[in-house]
């Protein structure tokens, strides 16, 4: 018995069998988000360009209906079944009034969490394709990993934490003393 009174019990919680340090020993489960694919070819790269201007409000706009239908924040903007959202492209792409906006609209529904664990086709959760981003110099990655991680200290991954170390990002490891939080 966990905690009853939170609604939490043992079946919401992982277990590994890692002895490493680095390594938590359980994690919350969070909801699993779909990527949807709602929107017409025209209607996707519209969307799309406005994550890659890095335009926020035209973004905005097409999030809350103003062009006259509300897109989905999990809309694929890739080529169908690759799994590439505005989420993994902004990262990857260094977009940062795009990242933040999304950070803040996705914690006011409790759904950041889950949102970075959501991976592409070729397995990259949001944070990966930051860290592995061919767009961005290494001090960029550097930058925009620690602003989110100011303003949203999420859960850390295996494959985040090797991606740090593969990348020496050590320093980083260090001044937000990481801890793998969940193995998938």
């Amino acid at each position: 018995m966990y905690d009853e009174i939170n609604g939490i019990n043992e079946s919401d919680f992982i277990y590994d069998n890692i002895q490493n340090d680095e390594i938590e020993t359980k994690t919350k489960i969070n909801e699993k988000l779909t990527i949807v694919n709602k929107l017409n070819e025209a209607e996707k790269m519209s969307f799309y360009h406005s994550v890659m201007d890095n335009n926020l409000e035209e973004f905005k706009a097409y999030l809350s209906g103003v062009f006259g239908k509300k897109y989905d924040i999990f809309e694929e903007l890739s080529v169908k079944g690759f799994g590439w959202t505005a989420i993994h492209y902004s990262m990857h792409h260094g977009k940062w009034d795009i990242i933040n906006y999304i950070i803040d609209y996705l914690k006011s529904k409790n759904q950041l969490e889950s949102a970075f664990r959501m991976k592409t086709k070729d397995g990259r959760c949001p944070i990966l394709c930051l860290l592995r981003s061919s767009d961005l110099k290494k001090n960029e990655k550097k930058y925009f990993f620690e602003k989110i991680m100011h303003k949203y200290p999420f859960p850390i991954s295996l494959d985040v934490m090797e991606e740090l170390r593969k990348r020496n990002f050590d320093d980083l490891i260090s001044k937000f003393n990481l801890k793998i939080d969940y193995i998938e």
